[in-house]
């Protein structure tokens, strides 16, 4: 579960517990944070959207932008998508990549909120998605190399 079990000094507790040494349950950390198998997430990632990565099956073509809340994410994928228009110029103006709103052009693969109704496996290719789910959280088929994570 999200709030697993941490075994350090601070003994068990939750994500909003700090310990007497100033750390954080669960992993012990200096932020407050959320687990989810061993692994640390942000505050407003509950285990619902982390479980949200089966909405769609990865294809052999797609490039999935996972990164870290406020790393950098629009950047990063501004200039995927734009790598994908300069590669594949014959995409026509109704494909989803060309939108001006990174909403449309490249959208959460695990947001139940704002998903309500997108049906991504119909999305044409190339596809491009983002989430702040680790790799192992990712609805990837294991030993599916083609993928670009």
């Amino acid at each position: 579960g999200i709030n697993a079990e941490y075994g350090g000094r601070g003994g068990r507790g939750t994500a909003n517990t700090r310990r007497q040494d100033g750390l954080y349950a669960p992993l012990g950390l200096p932020i407050k944070h959320a687990a989810y198998d061993g692994l640390c997430y942000p505050m407003f990632c509950p285990e619902e959207l982390v479980k949200n990565r089966e909405l769609f099956t990865p294809r052999h073509d797609d490039v999935i932008v996972a990164t870290y809340p406020r790393s950098g994410t629009t950047w990063t994928l501004e200039i995927v998508r734009n790598i994908h228009l300069v590669q594949n110029p014959s995409l026509g103006p109704e494909h989803l990549l060309r939108s001006k709103s990174h909403a449309v052009s490249v959208p959460w693969i695990n947001n139940s909120i704002k998903m309500k109704g997108v049906k991504l496996d119909e999305r044409a290719s190339p596809r491009v998605f983002k989430t702040h789910n680790h790799y192992q959280h990712l609805n990837v088929p294991q030993g599916n190399r083609d993928v670009k994570v």
